[in-house]
């Protein structure tokens, strides 16, 4: 990338957590969200799941999109959220 694409990065990025904030089909986390519920979608159709255990773990954003999948997905069993974003 030209360096001038890294110098706009910092105003590009600065408060990405509110871009969408007033539309949920525009939210930034909107796909982030619907492509973790897709993998817990995958893991429970694997043959050698055990149809009972389904543990999301994740730190910092991870843990915010944690918290959203295990909302969304009943068959999520336990969460382990390490200082998860979004929380404040």
């Amino acid at each position: 990338m030209p360096q001038a694409f890294y110098d706009a990065l910092p105003q590009l990025i600065k408060d990405y957590r509110l871009i969408g904030r007033d539309s949920r089909d525009e939210s930034y986390f909107l796909s982030m969200y619907l492509g973790d519920y897709r993998a817990t979608e995958y893991l429970a159709s694997r043959p050698d799941w055990d149809g009972r255990t389904l543990v999301i773990m994740g730190t910092s954003m991870g843990g915010q999109q944690g918290f959203a999948v295990a909302g969304l997905d009943s068959r999520v069993t336990a969460l382990v959220a390490h200082v998860p974003a979004g929380c404040d």
